[in-house]
């Protein structure tokens, strides 16, 4: 975990706070709640993650979608138009799971369907981002969490709280849209993983 030297005792109250109740979340209404209190903790406009099989990961239906904010009609293309195909976030973070900022991601990816995607990202304000993923390799699941802003708002000091939340996310996404039997921890197992 992240020396605590690195942040405000705001910002460590508000860490500490989403990480007891990720423990006990197991609604889509608690999962999109915490995320929406990420996206504040990492001064993001919009956010959203998602739970998707990895042999799966280009067909449609693939994933379970947490919305905490992004605009819906962005969100409709996106699916529709099977975008998640050519999205440098998704590309990037089936192989790497440290936060990234997109311009660092966009970086990797200058194809012209990319290209393509972030300029109909950013017509829905998606300007600027900065994502992270669990890769599930027992379960075949990956968990990915964006936030974005129309603002360049992202620093490395973001990218310290989304690597230390993002276990903490994943747990509570985990927990509202899988099924538990095969997938997500129980209450005990998840107080031996946080001692």
């Amino acid at each position: 975990m992240t020396p605590s030297k690195y942040f405000t005792r705001r910002e460590l109250l508000s860490i500490l706070e989403l990480v007891e109740d990720s423990r006990t979340c197991t609604t889509l209404e608690e999962a999109r709640a915490l995320v929406m209190r990420a996206a504040e903790l990492l001064s993001a406009d919009y956010s959203v993650c998602a739970v998707a099989d990895l042999s799966k990961i280009c067909e449609a239906d693939a994933a379970s979608v947490v919305n905490g904010g992004y605009p819906e009609e962005w969100l409709d293309i996106y699916f529709k138009e099977r975008m998640y195909r050519f999205d440098p976030v998704v590309r990037y973070h089936q192989r790497y799971s440290l936060s990234r900022t997109w311009s660092e991601i966009n970086k990797h990816f200058d194809d012209g369907e990319a290209g393509k995607l972030i300029k109909s990202a950013r017509d829905f304000g998606l300007n600027y981002g900065i994502s992270s993923s669990i890769l599930s390799p027992e379960s075949g699941k990956m968990s990915l969490f964006c936030f974005a802003s129309e603002k360049d708002n992202f620093q490395p000091h973001h990218k310290r709280i989304l690597d230390t939340i993002a276990l903490h996310l994943n747990i509570a996404l985990n927990s509202a849209v899988c099924d538990t039997s095969s997938f997500a921890l129980t209450l005990e197992q998840r107080e031996s993983t946080l001692l």
